[in-house]
Formats: structure tokens, C-alpha cells, sequence
């Protein structure tokens, strides 16, 4: 299946307390839905839509002392709104940008009223100091690396203030991949469609390709979707599997994995009984294979009824001695389990 997303640039805005118009660009691949928080913020137009768009709002004008914050959501994508409040002393939104790998001592500067409380809305964002001489402050601050690709706010709150902390996005790099396994490192499978699992060190994953072949000439890139999987070759063997993925900056290395591709476990149908011509059925299995039927009239102690090497894949299985005894019970085993 698709991976469907949405992303929103800018994801923060500040605003003073005039209010004003603004606009966010959306990126998307499928439907979506504009929602806001608050209502001072109006987007303007239709809310829903498909696929990427430039959209206009407009933010009121704060009327009151304090700073406030509103947020403009997008399916699961947002974009926040700091707008600077009135007071004695009108004091715009302010704003600082850290890099995304974060970094220690940053610093504000501000005029206060007295000793006013400190509050941090993100756990990413740490106060380590606050120093007021005179009405005059200087706060200290450390920011965490940003793990994500793309922007994120905190609000660090001074009394009636606001002062916005925007860490800018990880940058996309191409995909380094740690290790890659088929089946989930599994030695043995009887199913040739099997589940690919990569993971990767740095950047992201938007497409992949894995082939028994280490040039890929056997198949193209596709989209990871809902994750990424190979049909294995036909032949009863080990198989190597090779894995690449790109993304819009580049490909990673290849990585590659070993399986033992088993032949579907044999199986009996079309089983009959007679008290005259006893037990036939019908064994289905793979063509060159040796087989074991076994019989059992408690199943704990198993018989060999007749060991074969398959010619076709459907072989006749008789026990004429089954005819007016006790009930049996019958299985089959195959040479790989001999």
C-alpha cells in the first residue's frame, strides 16, 4: 500500500500584537482537512482538499496583556501561532532558531517585572539559568538534538511573556543501512513470499529493491508502502537475497541475507475407507522428493506404510491391510525431515 503523509512548511509563526496575515505551504499525497484550535486564527477558503497547496489565514489583533499560543492542524501535520500580548509594556513574540543537532547556552534577553514564573512546554528544552538585574534578564537555555525531519516549536512562558524556541529539521541524508535480514533472520521457509526487514542508521527509507541478483537486473524500485518483501525463485535450495534503498538524496550501500527455501509440507486428500479395499488417498507433493508414509493406530507409534521418491506430484497411497482392522491414523514426511 501507499505511504500516505502530509507535511507543512513553515510549522511556526510569530505574530505580534497587531495580528496579520499569513500563509503555510502544504505538501501532500492524499486527502486532507484544516482544522484550528482557537479563533482568532481563520484560514481562509476551503478547509479539505487533495495534494499539495499554498494556503492563506489571518490572525486577530490581541487585545489582552498576556502573549497567547493557537495552533492550525492538518490531518496529522500542524503549525503553530505565537502572538505577543498588550501589558504595560508591549513586547513582540521573540524568537530563537536552533540548529537542528541543538546545542547548549543559548540566551534571551528581556525586561521583567519582579521574580515572574518559568514554565517549558517541551521536554527538549531546558532552562538552566535566570538572571534579573534591575528589570533586566537574561535567560539561559540548552536545546536537545532534533531526531525528525522536520521543524518543531517550545514555548518557554516568563511570566506573562512567551518567548519561542524553533529547532530547525534534521536534514535528509540517503540511507545507510545497519543490517538487513529475510524472514526475520529466520534459517528455513516453506513460503517464497517472504518479509524483508532493513534497518537503517541514518535518513529514510522511500524505496527500495531486493533481487537474488547483486546488479538488480531482475527488478525496479518500488515504493516501501507497507513494507518490503520478495518472492524467492523457484527450487528447493539456499537462497541470497540483496537489498538497496534510496531516497531523494541518494541510494545506500547493499546488504544481502541467506534463506533455505523448503518444498511445501506434503499432504493427503481425497482420503477413503472400506472395510473391503481398506485406506486410499491421494499424496500431493514435489516431484523428485522422497517420501515416508507412515500409519498409527494410537499416534505414538508410527509404521512405515511405503517410502517413495516422487515422480509426479500426485502419487496414489493404498493400505490394502487397513481393510476390516482398527481405525488408523496416516501422515506423511518428507525427506527434508528424514
Amino acid at each position: 500500500g501507499q505511504n500516505f503523509y502530509v507535511i507543512l512548511a513553515p510549522t511556526a509563526a510569530l505574530f505580534g500584537i497587531e495580528g496579520g496575515d499569513g500563509s503555510f505551504e502544504i505538501q501532500s499525497n492524499t486527502d486532507w482537512t484544516i482544522e484550528t484550535d482557537v479563533s482568532w486564527i481563520q484560514v481562509l477558503d476551503t478547509l479539505t482538499g487533495n495534494g499539495n497547496l499554498f494556503k492563506d489565514y489571518s490572525v486577530e489583533a490581541n487585545d489582552t496583556e498576556f502573549s497567547r499560543v493557537g495552533r492550525i492542524t492538518v490531518n496529522d501535520a500542524y503549525l503553530d501561532i505565537v502572538q505577543g500580548g498588550g501589558g504595560d509594556k508591549p513586547i513582540a513574540p521573540s524568537e530563537t532558531v536552533a540548529p537542528w543537532e541543538g546545542g547548549e547556552s543559548f540566551t534571551h534577553e528581556l525586561t521583567v517585572l519582579g521574580n515572574p514564573a518559568i514554565a517549558v512546554d517541551e521536554d527538549w528544552v531546558e532552562v538552566t539559568s535566570f538572571v534579573s538585574v534591575d528589570g533586566e534578564a537574561t535567560l539561559t537555555f540548552d536545546v536537545d538534538e532534533n531526531p525528525a525531519m522536520e521543524e518543531r516549536l517550545a514555548i518557554i512562558t516568563i511570566g506573562s511573556e512567551m518567548h519561542a524556541v524553533r529547532q530547525l529539521a534534521k536534514p535528509l541524508v540517503a540511507p545507510v543501512l545497519s543490517s538487513f535480514s529475510v524472514a526475520g533472520g529466520a534459517l528455513l521457509t516453506r513460503d517464497p513470499v517472504v518479509k524483508l526487514t532493513p534497518v537503517l542508521s541514518e535518513g529514510t527509507m522511500e524505496e527500495y529493491r531486493a533481487s537474488e541478483s547483486i546488479s538488480f537486473n531482475d527488478t525496479d524500485w518500488g515504493p516501501i508502502g507497507n513494507g518490503a518483501k520478495i518472492v524467492l525463485s523457484d527450487g528447493w535450495e539456499e537462497k541470497r537475497v540483496y537489498f538497496q534503498a534510496r531516497n531523494s538524496m541518494g541510494e545506500s550501500g547493499i546488504l544481502s541475507d541467506t534463506i533455505f527455501l523448503l518444498p511445501p509440507p506434503p499432504r493427503l486428500v481425497g482420503a477413503f475407507y472400506s472395510d473391503v479395499d481398506g485406506f486410499s488417498a491421494t499424496l500431493i507433493c514435489e516431484p523428485g522428493h522422497v517420501y515416508r508414509i507412515l500409519w498409527s493406530e494410537d499416534m505414538s507409534n508410527w509404521n512405515t506404510l511405503e517410502e517413495l521418491t516422487a515422480e509426479t506430484a500426485e502419487v496414489p497411497v493404498v493400505d490394502a491391510d487397513a481393510a476390516g482392522g482398527n481405525l488408523r491414523f496416516y501422515r506423511v514426511v518428507c525427506d527434508d525431515e528424514l
